[in-house]
């Protein structure tokens, strides 16, 4: 899959359901893995496109990091 496709398939998730997706969520839903997927969302985060913010969840040994992303609408 080229790198202008996968672009594409994350936003749209965003925009098709404008809610929060956890990583994970978003590499399984655009078929990617979930470093890429990150590394996606990483960057539409720096540049304002989508917003980040970290949850805790629920492990085994206790308490683990999630990120969760959603998407940051603009109003003009």
């Amino acid at each position: 899959m080229s790198k202008k496709i996968n672009e594409e398939d994350i936003l749209a998730l965003f925009f098709k359901e404008p809610e929060e997706h956890h990583v994970r969520e978003v590499a399984r839903r655009c078929k990617l893995t979930p470093s890429t997927a990150s590394k996606y969302l990483e960057q539409f985060a720096k540049q304002g496109l989508l917003r980040k913010r970290e949850a805790l969840g629920s492990s085994r040994n206790g308490r683990a990091a999630q990120t969760v992303i959603n998407h940051q609408a603009h109003r003009i």
